[in-house]
């Protein structure tokens, strides 16, 4: 089970450079101008999801060392 969070973790993140990267070509393609304020906009979006990722797999760590903390008091 170790690095189930980060994996998913990483395929989402892919994911949504993936689509961001996608969405931004069919617009250039388009003749559409992406402006500076989308850009910025987007980037702190990915930011702020590559955060929370972060901080959620964290979280899962510490959880799984608690867990593992618990069950040997229990002795399963």
């Amino acid at each position: 089970m170790t690095g189930v969070l980060p994996n998913r973790v990483t395929k989402l993140l892919d994911r949504f450079i993936e689509l961001l990267l996608k969405n931004t070509t069919d617009k250039l393609k388009a003749g559409y101008i992406v402006s500076a304020r989308m850009w910025k906009g987007a980037r702190e979006l990915y930011s702020s999801c590559k955060k929370r990722a972060e901080e959620l797999e964290t979280e899962n760590k510490k959880l799984r060392l608690s867990n593992t903390t618990l069950k040997k008091k229990l002795g399963l």
